[in-house]
């Protein structure tokens, strides 16, 4: 499995958070905590500007799973 990978950067303009990986039941709480943390930075930036960039964000194979099964029934 993949890991994720989130990497937040304050520019000028924006909070910029960037997100690459899975994201599944394992990672969310992760995920959940750095946009927390990065929604507070934001608040506290000039231009109060949050960006998320989730490109680089893939479905994890639980999810995969989980829409085949559904699919199967």
């Amino acid at each position: 499995m993949a890991t994720l990978d989130i990497t937040r950067v304050v520019r000028d303009s924006a909070v910029v958070v960037v997100v690459a990986g899975d994201i599944d039941t394992a990672t969310v709480a992760t995920l959940a905590t750095n946009l927390a943390t990065a929604l507070e930075a934001a608040s506290e930036h000039v231009h109060r500007m949050l960006v998320v960039d989730l490109d680089k964000v893939t479905r994890s194979e639980e999810r995969r799973v989980g829409k085949e099964c559904r699919s199967r029934w």
